[in-house]
């Protein structure tokens, strides 16, 4: 199984998205912090695109050690996420507008989804000691996209399994 965590409707194929927001018809509907409805192991690859900034942030670890759990050994994460400090470094110069930045650092507007208000923020140091706290091994950077202020990295369960 392949589980595209925070991605709300059917990407089909041999993904399945899991949501909270039921609002947004996930296959599976449960919370990405704990994914109880996914059993241990039982995944062969994780893909989180802006999703681990809404997580709050005493619970980043937590969640990222979870989905190390729920991967098969030898199993891939691919994590992105916003990149606050390119885009505050951009600001400072000159070459960001202000609006962009506020959505990079805090989310898009509550009005819209209690779900989408960033609750923590990244840098690519920070994300990558958090994966090797998580358990993580092989943590490299994930191939660029083509949006503005995100950055993101690949992540290796050992093949030796969950440690505890």
């Amino acid at each position: 199984m392949r589980l595209n965590i925070g991605r709300g409707g059917r990407l089909g194929g041999k993904w399945a998205s899991v949501d909270i927001d039921e609002a947004l018809s996930p296959d599976i509907v449960d919370d990405v912090r704990t994914l109880d409805k996914i059993e241990n192991e039982s995944s062969a690859e994780i893909f989180a695109s802006h999703v681990l900034e809404h997580i709050d942030e005493v619970q980043v670890l937590g969640t990222l050690k979870t989905w190390h759990g729920k991967l098969a050994p030898g199993g891939k994460l691919t994590v992105y996420v916003p990149d606050v400090e390119r885009a505050w470094h951009d600001y400072s110069i000159g070459e960001a507008d202000e609006k962009q930045v506020l959505v990079t650092m805090i989310g898009a507007e509550p009005t819209r989804s209690p779900y989408q208000v960033h609750r923590t923020m990244f840098w690519p140091k920070r994300l990558k000691g958090l994966l090797c706290a998580a358990g993580f091994s092989k943590v490299v950077p994930a191939k660029a996209r083509k949006r503005p202020y995100e950055f993101g990295f690949q992540a290796v369960k050992d093949n030796r399994g969950t440690v505890t």
